[in-house]
């Protein structure tokens, strides 16, 4: 009797351990190249690889509105498992070279392109609310890729990677049409710190692109397209 109790009793709770589990688990997909976020402690499944965003180890990034000397770099540490060999490693992100944000797995490149909040001055951040963006891709993979830069002209004036097209997000869904893009088009979009790329990321979607990464900035969306 005792037996049969605990059966039913696991019938119960076993559900409910595993809705746990997913909640931390990320959607996973095998096709590459992908881009995705996660928050601290949030783990995500691709090409065979357990990845996990752990935690932010340091975060000495220049508070806004504080004028610093350097913009400083916040140290993140992330978990993968190939073939059931758990690895930890850290990455760099801030004033550095989009290079020192990467590492390799097998074939596949992952870069951290960006790290949010940012720090602000006198405000302490909970390390649970930092979420992290990654974009996971093979050498090759984009260099067939649109490139469009979602900022405002103005600031496009000011500085953009030669070969994308200008296509501000405030009039991107009416103007998208005007590039004759297969929907199957590989499409990095870009701006200044990821916000606006993410919101183009989404129309475009919407509209039934099938394959647009969040760049976030030039320089990480000229480094992914080489």
């Amino acid at each position: 009797m005792r037996f049969f109790k605990l059966f039913f009793l696991s019938l119960i709770v076993l559900p409910f351990i595993l809705s746990c589990r997913e909640q931390s688990l990320a959607t996973g997909s095998d096709d590459l190249p992908r881009d995705f976020t996660l928050q601290a402690g949030e783990r995500v499944l691709f090409n065979d690889i357990d990845f996990q965003f752990e935690r932010v180890a340091e975060d000495y990034r220049c508070p806004k509105g504080v004028q610093c000397v350097t913009g400083g770099v916040a140290k993140v540490l992330v978990n993968y498992t190939v073939d059931n060999k758990p690895i930890q490693k850290s990455l760099l992100i801030g004033a550095t070279q989009p290079a020192e944000s990467e590492m390799t797995v097998g074939d596949t490149r992952l870069i951290l392109a960006y790290l949010k909040p940012a720090p602000a001055a006198n405000i302490k951040i909970d390390p649970a609310s930092y979420r992290a963006h990654f974009i996971a891709y093979k050498k090759g993979d984009l260099s067939d890729a649109r490139v469009i830069d979602v900022r405002t002209e103005e600031e496009y004036q000011q500085g953009h990677y030669q070969d994308a097209t200008l296509l501000p997000v405030a009039t991107l869904t009416d103007t998208i049409g005007s590039l004759n893009l297969d929907k199957t088009q590989q499409i990095v979009v870009y701006c200044r710190s990821g916000n606006r790329a993410g919101k183009a990321k989404v129309a475009l979607e919407k509209l039934g692109y099938k394959s647009v990464i969040n760049g976030v900035n030039k320089d990480i969306a000229e480094y992914i397209v080489q």
